[in-house]
């Protein structure tokens, strides 16, 4: 109602209300003093009127929701009756079905399972008729899906039923198949003794189970079976332990490893490799640099070298300038050209430095890779090594130093850069394609200066790329050059007008239409 006091109390001094309201007014806690507290308003009396109706319509019809209610509470209860005496029925078929026989009943149970409400009592019932049914089933396809069915709606309940068939070589993959989906400390725990007992091919899916759930209680006894003569045993052990992780882990697993076949190593190898990962991103890069150590110095493959060298960069940061320059000189160029790829791990002015030092004693291809790599890095600082490889006699190199100016290059490049975009060749459209790219300070304003200095051809290429950068303070020096003696140098500018200009220049523009210096120039 919205008032403290209800009912027919009053207000200790207060006059009882007169008229035919004042019944209710008493009732909503209305006074004579604060005739408009409660809604005696007009329009309030109207909200009044519309509440009795409602208050009405209740009354009149509560009596029928309630009955609705209950009778679609009775017709549920009916439904589910009817839904379970059918489920017994087709649990019957399926405790003694066989492959290749009629599989109506199972999608019926499957309909059931997969339609099951959120009714906790119902879900339970239909979890104890299924227990019921795999405990008595007498077929290894029938024991095969109930075990799925259990995996959908099955509880802590189930674990038991399912730990039995765990020893059964042709139901224990699908038994440990429903055990791993259960949200249940009992379903790893059973897990865990089957393991130890059943067959060579169960205690692949039960390793692998017990590694997804992350049940490191295990990890001992999952490390014992990487002596096991099956070679599918001891893969999957060894590939538990890596995602288990811990230092217990890494001592088993580094205990292993000399002794280890080729193939095992190599899975040894990698589970460390995956060790070193959890304990880098969690925090313990001294435990994770040891092992990536390891592995950069004596893993066999040398992508897992590579992975090696990338953690020792993250995990050893005061250390990784010198680990870099290192591998990049390295004798292996697959290890020296991975290395290169990972200059952008390492941060700061003097890891450029470094780098850029080694650029003319590296082979061509290396020096190829590592001009790219300064180009993404894109710290000036590398600019003068850049020019200078431009005087490289492999066209690759010149190539690739004209592609890194773009990223890495400063205003001390653009004559060069320039050169390079005047003369005939491969590396001239990549000289274009940087003088547009270049974002360093003051470009545009040397770019501005350049087209009154140096060669012809030059020049030419300096008012393209303003072109190309959109410069708009260009278009005053631009309208002068347009009225140049050199031809090229005054096409180049009326080109570049045309792109740059606007209509504040329209007037000057229009005067060179109509008076061109040269009336080759017209259709420019």
């Amino acid at each position: 109602m919205g008032c403290r006091q209800r009912g027919n109390r009053r207000r200790s001094g207060s006059q009882p209300m007169a008229g035919p309201h004042a019944s209710r007014a008493v009732e909503h806690g209305v006074t004579a003093r604060h005739p408009n507290r409660c809604g005696m308003h007009a329009c309030c009396a109207q909200g009044e009127q519309r509440t009795r109706r409602h208050t009405m319509i209740c009354r009149k019809f509560g009596w029928f929701f309630a009955c609705t209610a209950l009778a679609s509470a009775a017709l549920a209860a009916e439904a589910g009756s009817e839904v379970m005496e059918a489920l017994d029925k087709h649990l019957a078929a399926a405790r003694a079905f066989e492959d290749g026989q009629d599989g109506n009943p199972l999608l019926e149970i499957e309909r059931v399972v997969f339609a099951m409400p959120p009714d906790a009592k119902l879900r339970d019932a239909v979890e104890q008729k299924l227990i019921d049914a795999l405990q008595s089933a007498s077929t290894d396809a029938g024991k095969r899906f109930l075990c799925t069915q259990l995996r959908v709606v099955g509880t802590a309940k189930c674990v038991p039923a399912l730990e039995q068939r765990l020893l059964e070589d042709s139901v224990s993959h699908m038994a440990v198949y429903a055990l791993g989906n259960l949200e249940s400390l009992a379903a790893c725990e059973a897990l865990h003794r089957a393991m130890l007992k059943t067959g060579q091919l169960a205690q692949v899916g039960i390793i692998n189970a017990l590694a997804d759930r992350g049940y490191e209680k295990a990890g001992p006894d999952i490390a014992a079976l990487i002596a096991s003569e099956d070679v599918r045993v001891a893969s999957a052990a060894v590939r538990a332990l890596g995602r288990l992780g811990g230092a217990d882990a890494v001592k088993r697993l580094q205990a292993a490893r000399d002794s280890a076949s080729p193939a095992l190593a190599a899975d040894i190898d990698n589970s460390l490799l995956d060790c070193a990962e959890r304990f880098l991103s969690g925090g313990k890069a001294t435990e994770a640099a040891d092992i990536y150590a390891l592995l950069e110095q004596s893993a066999r493959d040398p992508q897992l070298k590579l992975a090696a060298l990338r953690g020792l960069l993250l995990s050893r940061e005061d250390q990784a300038a010198g680990q870099l320059v290192q591998s990049i000189q390295a004798a292996d160029a697959e290890l020296a050209c991975g290395a290169i790829s990972f200059l952008n791990l390492v941060p700061g002015q003097e890891m450029t430095k470094a780098v850029v030092r080694l650029l003319p004693s590296l082979p061509d291809a290396r020096q190829v890779l590592l001009l790219r790599a300064l180009g993404e890095r894109r710290d000036v600082t590398a600019s003068p090594a850049i020019v200078a490889a431009l005087g490289s006699g492999d066209t690759e190199v010149r190539v690739a130093a004209l592609e890194a100016l773009a990223g890495a290059g400063d205003a001390s490049a653009l004559p060069a850069l320039l050169q390079a975009a005047a003369a005939d060749g491969p590396g001239q459209p990549v000289a274009r394609a940087s003088l547009v790219l270049l974002n360093a300070a003051e470009i545009d304003r040397e770019l501005l200066r350049l087209v009154d200095a140096g060669e012809s051809a030059g020049r030419v290429e300096a008012i393209r790329a303003l072109a190309g950068r959109g410069v708009a303070d260009a278009v005053v020096p631009l309208l002068k050059l347009a009225r140049t003696d050199n031809a090229s140098i005054r096409r180049a500018a009326l080109e570049t007008l045309g792109k740059l200009a606007g209509e504040a220049h329209l007037e000057p523009l229009l005067q060179l239409a109509i008076e061109p210096i040269d009336a080759a120039d017209q259709p420019v």
